[in-house]
């Protein structure tokens, strides 16, 4: 197995292609990646094939699952397409969804642990602040609500809340995130 294809399994990468991997000065993993070719010049927002529109603001990153004790990172460019129903967005990445820092397996595992521990455990185990735990979870619960790969927008608020006492608390949905249901009945 080539070292590229190790690479991606450490840091649960489908539908990607690890182009290197360098450890910064702080001790963190970067891993320079990009979509595989059926996956590139993809909205953001949609998923659906959009034609190029700039190469963006430069690269970006993700912050991945850690490698043991090492913090690991996805570093990728970001050009831009122009979808005809969004505009002009940066395209889709198959290992995060639209605006988020963090990769997916990154968010089911702070939404997983958040379910089953404390907030302020969560963020302590995966060095982040309670409040992106909030985010990831928010994130997760429209994800589910339709069952999609792709990020949705909901039509109706989603409310999740975590504080640094409480373990989890989903309003319009039961406790567990991965049987979440919608009690709103004009949503789909």
């Amino acid at each position: 197995m080539r070292k590229e294809r190790v690479w991606a399994r450490l840091l649960g990468l489908e539908r990607a292609v690890v182009e290197s991997v360098e450890i910064d000065g702080n001790g963190q993993v970067v891993a320079a990646v990009r979509p595989h070719h059926r996956e590139r010049d993809r909205c953001g927002v949609c998923g659906r094939r959009s034609p190029g529109f700039d190469l963006g603001e430069g690269r970006r990153r993700w912050r991945a699952l850690d490698l043991g004790t090492t913090i690991a990172y996805l570093e990728a460019d970001a050009p831009r397409v122009r979808c005809p129903e969004h505009g002009v967005v940066v395209v889709a990445v198959p290992w995060a969804r639209h605006g988020s820092r963090f990769t997916l397996a990154f968010e089911q595992q702070v939404a997983w642990l958040a379910v089953n521990t404390s907030g302020s455990a969560v963020a302590e185990l995966m060095r982040i602040s309670w409040r992106a735990c909030g985010d990831s979870l928010r994130a997760q619960v429209v994800r589910r609500r339709k069952g999609t790969w792709w990020p949705v927008r909901a039509r109706s608020p989603v409310q999740v809340q975590v504080d640094k006492r409480t373990r989890l608390s989903l309003s319009h949905c039961s406790t567990k995130l991965y049987c979440c249901c919608c009690s709103n009945p004009g949503f789909p």
